[in-house]
């Protein structure tokens, strides 16, 4: 009787064992699951951030490259006015000596 009352013991103490080791793996794997969105959780931010960050570079070069655009757009404008202005200045000042020449060699 006195050993049955033993293993009667031993098999309360066993599945108690079992009991708090299988709390403590729940425990474990929760604590591994909270880890693992924690991981995802920085993942996603850390992505968003790089995305945010490559944005602004992207709208800083666009806008870069806008501006020198732009400018360039000026000095060429400004480039082809000056350029059209030397064109209408030799057209006056020559005008009557090219016409001249035109009309002599028509007529030769």
């Amino acid at each position: 009787m006195e050993r049955l009352k033993n293993m009667e013991k031993d098999i309360r103490y066993l599945l108690t064992q079992d009991q708090q080791a299988q709390a403590f793996l729940r425990e474990n794997q929760q604590r591994r699951q909270q880890m693992a969105d924690e991981i995802t959780r920085i993942q996603e931010e850390m992505q968003r951030e790089k995305f945010d960050n490559a944005q602004q570079q992207v709208d800083r070069i666009r806008q870069q490259n806008k501006e020198a655009y732009e400018q360039e757009l000026c000095r060429l404008h400004a480039s082809y006015k000056a350029a059209l202005q030397e064109l209408d200045e030799a057209y006056q000042s020559h005008q009557a000596q090219w016409v001249e020449t035109i009309m002599r060699r028509c007529l030769e």
